[in-house]
C-alpha cells in the first residue's frame, strides 16, 4: 500500500484511500506490553462514524492492557497515527489497518505506554547530546511441522540452506515479501542455524529476517508488525512458528539481535576514517555495558531467556565486547557500505522490544555523559578470538535475578519520568511472579514443560 504511506498523510488521505479502494473494515491497532497488535475493528459504511473514530480514536481499557495502570482509572484513548496506514493482507474484505498512540483522560500521552516510554527516551537523548539512535533488528523464529521424510530431519547446521533442504523458503519468501509490501524496509531473510528432530515426528526449522536500520520507534513498531506478518502466514500454511527463545533444551535457540548506530544530521558517527571506533562509539559501548543486566528484565523476561543463555551457543552470558566475537554481549562487526554498527545480542523473541529499545538508549545516553565510560570499555574488551574469561561480570541467569537487577538501576530509568515509577514496579512483579524460577536448576521433565509453556510468548 505504498501510495499511503508517509509522513505527510492527513485524515482527507485516508478517506479518500477507503472510498478509493472500497474498504469495508477500519482497524485501530495498538501495541501492547506484550509485543502484540491489538485490535479495534470499525465498519466504514457510516460516514460519520467513520470522520469521528480517525478525528478521536476510541476508549480502551488500560488496565487490561498496560501493567502499571490502576483498574480504577483504566480508561485510555487510542488515537489514529496516520503515517503507519497499510492494506490488511490477511482480511478476508478491504481492510486498513493503522497504528495508534495511546492518551490518558487528560489527553496527554500515556506515559506508561510502551511507544510513549520509547519516544520519550529518543527526545531526550537528542536534547542532551544531539545524536538519533537507530537500529535494525534480527527477528529469528523456528517453524515447526509435521515431517514425513526423513531427508528434511536430518540434523546439522542450517544455515543458508536452499530447498530442498530447507522446507520453507517459499513460506519465508512471501513472508519477505509481505513485509516489504507494508512499507518496512528488510535487508534480507534466510535459513538459520538450528534443525531439530522433535517428538512425534515433528521438526523444528529456524529462519531469519533482518531489517534495515531505522529509528528506534520505527524499529520497534516494525517488528511488531513483522510477527503479526510470520503467524499469520504461517496460519495460511498450516504450520506453527514461535519467537521462543528455546524450542528444545541444548538446541540453538532464538535471538533477537540489536544493530545500533548513533547519528547527527543523518551521518554515521560510530567510527573515523581509519575505521576505528570514534570516542562517541566507545562511551556507548561502555554505557550498556554498564547497564547490561538492568537491561535483561526488559530483553530476558521469560524463564526460557535464560535456557538459552545458558546454551552459550552463539548467546552471550559475560558482559563483554570485542570485534566478530558472536560470544560477547556486544559484537562489532564489518563495516558494511560505510555504516559502522554496534550489535547487542543478549535479547530473545520475548522480549518488550519498545521497552528494552528505551533502556538502550538511556544506557548509550548514559555512557555518552560519562568518562568513565571510556574506562569501562577498555575493561571489559575481549580480543578477537579469545573466549570469555572469570574476569568479566555475567548476565542474571533467572527472571528474578533480571528483577534485583533493575531494582539496583531504576534511579535511571525513572529519571524524568521516561519510565514510570508505576511501570518499573509492574515489571517488578511480574518478573519475581515466575513460578519456574529458576529453570536452570529444573529437573529434564520440568524444562520441557516450561517451554512448552511459552511456545507461543512474544
Amino acid at each position: 500500500m505504498s501510495e499511503i504511506i508517509g509522513k505527510d498523510i492527513h485524515k482527507k488521505d485516508i478517506l479518500e484511500y477507503i472510498k478509493k479502494n472500497e474498504i469495508k473494515i477500519l482497524n485501530l491497532c495498538y501495541v501492547g506490553n506484550d509485543g502484540r497488535l491489538k485490535t479495534l475493528s470499525f465498519s466504514t459504511l457510516d460516514a460519520h462514524h467513520l470522520d469521528n473514530v480517525l478525528s478521536n480514536g476510541e476508549r480502551i481499557d488500560g488496565s487490561s492492557v498496560f501493567p502499571g495502570v490502576s483498574t480504577k482509572s483504566g480508561d485510555l484513548f487510542v488515537v489514529p497515527r496516520y503515517s503507519t496506514a497499510l492494506s490488511n493482507p490477511f482480511s478476508r474484505m478491504p481492510t486498513l489497518n493503522v497504528l495508534c498512540s495511546c492518551f490518558d483522560k487528560n489527553g496527554h500521552p500515556l506515559l506508561s505506554a510502551p511507544q510513549t516510554v520509547l519516544r520519550n527516551a529518543e527526545q531526550r537523548l537528542t536534547d542532551n547530546t544531539g545524536f538519533i539512535l537507530q537500529a535494525l533488528g534480527e527477528l529469528e523464529y523456528y517453524v515447526i511441522y509435521k515431517s514425513e521424510l526423513g531427508l528434511f530431519t536430518a540434523k546439522g547446521s542450517h544455515y543458508h540452506d536452499s530447498s530442498p533442504f530447507t522446507m520453507w523458503e517459499d513460506m519465508r519468501n512471501e513472508i519477505l515479501h509481505t513485509i516489504v509490501s507494508l512499507g518496512i524496509p528488510v535487508k534480507y531473510a534466510h535459513s538459520e542455524v538450528g534443525k531439530i528432530s522433535l517428538l512425534d515426528g515433528y521438526t523444528a526449522e529456524q529462519h531469519e529476517i533482518e531489517f534495515l536500520s531505522t529509528p528506534a520507534s520505527d524499529t520497534a513498531d516494525n517488528i511488531a508488525i513483522s510477527k503479526w506478518v510470520v503467524r499469520n502466514v504461517a496460519f495460511k500454511y498450516g504450520v506453527m512458528v514461535t519467537f521462543s527463545p528455546v524450542v528444545e533444551a541444548g538446541e540453538v535457540g532464538s535471538g533477537m539481535h540489536f544493530h545500533l548506530e548513533l547519528l547527527r544530521n543523518n551521518k554515521n558517527w560510530m567510527s573515523d576514517k581509519k575505521g576505528n571506533l570514534t570516542k562517541e562509539a566507545l562511551k556507548m559501548i561502555g554505557g550498556i555495558l554498564d547497564f547490561a543486566s538492568s537491561l535483561s528484565a526488559f530483553g530476558n523476561p521469560t524463564p526460557v531467556s535464560y535456557l538459552r543463555l545458558a546454551t552459550q551457543r552463539e548467546s552471550p552470558s559475560s558482559i563483554c565486547w570485542g570485534e566478530m566475537n558472536r560470544n560477547a554481549l556486544i559484537r562489532i562487526p564489518l563495516k558494511m557500505a560505510g555504516r559502522q554498527t554496534i550489535e547487542f545480542r543478549a535479547a530473545d523473541g520475548t522480549a518488550m522490544v519498545h521497552l528494552l529499545l528505551a533502556g538502550l538508549i538511556l544506557a548509550v545516553e548514559y555512557g555518552l555523559e560519562n568518562e568513565k565510560s571510556l574506562t569501562t570499555a577498555k575493561k571489559l574488551h575481549v580480543a578477537a578470538g579469545e573466549m570469555a574469561t572469570k574476569r568479566f561480570d555475567i548476565l542474571p541467569n533467572s527472571c528474578a535475578e533480571a528483577a534485583r537487577e533493575l531494582e539496583k538501576k531504576r534511579r535511571y530509568y525513572e529519571k524524568d519520568k521516561i519510565f514510570p515509577p508505576a511501570l518499573i514496579d509492574a515489571i517488578l512483579k511480574e518478573l519475581n511472579s515466575h513460578e519456574e524460577d529458576d529453570i536452570l536448576k529444573q529437573d529434564t521433565n520440568k524444562i520441557k514443560e516450561i517451554i512448552k509453556k511459552y511456545l507461543n510468548c512474544g
